[in-house]
């Protein structure tokens, strides 16, 4: 079956998620391993490193809960379904994807409402010198990898059910 425009963007998202990924989890070892050796050397460190490396943890995590949900690698119903009948598989993968888009637009609202208050009250996460970086912008990627999650699990509906062709080798 040749993949419609929607396939292709969410293969070509997966890719930029891929990428971002490694990209954030490099950053994360660069820089924590940048801030212990000012520590123990220098007996100094840079003020903002530690909460900039949270911030970047949580954007890793939640770029990490999309591409599982791409993968299908997360928490499923998988002992569940090995107490059913074959036959009631995809009623059941049906039923549970229906109500993984549910939670997902709540969580989309929720965490949108959150980037939202943060924007509206002008929240800091830190400063660099007089440079100030509000918070909101760390955030953004609790409703963008929302949004991703919900992305991947809609099309769950179109994709085969083969997991050979979802994971393809990479990551």
């Amino acid at each position: 079956m040749k993949d419609n425009i929607f396939l292709k963007t969410e293969k070509k998202l997966v890719r930029f998620e891929e990428i971002l990924l490694v990209v954030l989890v490099f950053l994360m070892i660069f820089l924590s391993f940048f801030q212990l050796v000012k520590r123990l050397f220098f007996h100094s460190g840079i003020l903002w490193m530690d909460i900039f490396l949270r911030y970047l943890v949580l954007n890793t995590a939640m770029i990490s809960a999309a591409l599982v949900t791409y993968h299908r690698k997360h928490f499923a119903m998988d002992a569940v379904f090995s107490f059913i009948k074959p036959k009631w598989h995809k009623t059941l993968k049906m039923t549970s994807n229906t109500f993984v888009l549910l939670v997902s637009v709540l969580l989309i609202v929720a965490s949108c409402k959150f980037v939202r208050d943060e924007y509206k009250y002008a929240s800091e996460a830190f400063a660099i010198g007089d440079f100030s970086v509000k918070a909101f912008l760390l955030q953004l990627s609790m409703p963008l990898s929302f949004i991703l999650m919900f992305f991947h699990t809609f099309m769950k509906f179109f994709r085969h059910d083969d997991k050979k062709e979802i994971t393809d080798g990479r990551i």
